[in-house]
């Protein structure tokens, strides 16, 4: 849902910081639920109890500099607290500075003055004033995660999730483990895949090349590694036959995907329900998709993981041959052995 409020907003302005809306529906969740309001107040950012304010964009001017518009500003009868929110950019010029001086012009006047600064990465400063404390995207995220039965709460958290403001990016002692190891699991994982290729080439002719997706992108986005032929069925609508490993929940696996705008989807579909078969059958919003899988724990410390993966494999591609076999009706631009 604010992935769409974005858009409009970003229809109707010609200048949209990213930092800009999200400030607007953070401070519209803590204006609308009291509760969340309190904790964030009292229990994340350690103010002393006091009847708030909470205000986003205000403008301060500034004798003889440029004048300040205040992301986020937080006042009672005896304390003030600015908040700049960045998401995406750096300081803009001599800002904390000057947001500083009008934080002291409120200091003179006996107010308790704090001032935060939220990142979405690490971007350290040397600001000693108005009990200056940085903060980042992600410590809010795993704040309102307490919240996650509250319906808007539960939005905004998504929302940082989707614009990746809302995983710690900080590594630790385990991280670096896991990426000593990386080299060598992919390594073996990619060994494997090699190995059935020929296996795979040879139970399927297509006109298409096979494709190699085995990528650092395939990892991030997809949680795979994978070969796969294109454009598998009918003319219009992207399909695919692939193969490969999962790892999420590690596993090795083959499947087809059939895209909503394929002009086989229907027939598709309805060959899969009429047809007695051992697939995983998976419906998405955008397309269908059908698998074999086997966990790969099953092959840990196997002295013939080797030969029972491939195995494995070539018994899969069979079962998908089968099928393409016994579904002639469809539309296929692929042949089976």
């Amino acid at each position: 849902m604010l992935n769409q409020l974005l858009k409009l907003y970003r229809k109707h302005r010609t200048k949209t910081p990213l930092e800009d809306f999200t400030t607007e529906v953070f401070v519209g969740l803590l204006n609308l639920e009291d509760n969340i309001k309190g904790k964030f107040l009292y229990d994340f950012l350690k103010l002393p109890k006091s009847d708030y304010l909470l205000k986003t964009q205000m403008q301060y001017s500034l004798k003889d500099d440029k004048d300040c518009i205040v992301d986020f500003v937080i006042e009672s009868k005896e304390i003030i607290c600015f908040m700049e929110n960045k998401v995406n950019s750096k300081e803009g010029y001599r800002q904390l500075e000057r947001y500083g001086k009008v934080l002291k012009t409120y200091a003179d006047n006996g107010y308790e003055t704090r001032l935060f600064y939220c990142t979405k990465y690490f971007d350290k400063k040397k600001y000693e004033h108005h009990n200056f404390i940085q903060i980042r995207w992600f410590h809010i995220a795993k704040f309102l995660k307490q919240f996650q039965e509250n319906t808007l709460a539960n939005e905004f958290i998504n929302f940082l999730t989707s614009k990746d403001m809302a995983q710690e990016l900080t590594f630790d002692a385990k991280d670096f483990l896991t990426l000593e190891n990386l080299q060598s699991i992919l390594k073996t994982t990619n060994n494997y895949l090699d190995r059935v290729k020929p296996i795979f080439k040879s139970t399927f002719k297509t006109n298409s090349k096979i494709s190699d997706a085995r990528s650092a992108s395939q990892i991030i986005k997809h949680n795979r590694l994978i070969y796969y032929f294109k454009d598998i069925l009918a003319d219009k609508g992207w399909s695919e036959l692939k193969y490969g490993f999962q790892l999420n929940n590690p596993a090795i696996y083959v499947g087809i995907w059939i895209d909503k705008s394929n002009e086989e989807f229907e027939n598709f579909v309805k060959a899969v329900e009429q047809k007695e078969n051992h697939f995983i059958t998976n419906k998405r919003k955008n397309g269908i998709s059908i698998e074999l899988k086997k966990e790969i724990s099953i092959f840990l410390n196997d002295e013939e993981s080797d030969s029972k993966i491939a195995d494995w494999y070539k018994n899969a591609f069979n079962e998908f041959a089968e099928f393409i076999k016994s579904t002639p009706e469809l539309k296929w631009k692929i042949n089976v052995a």
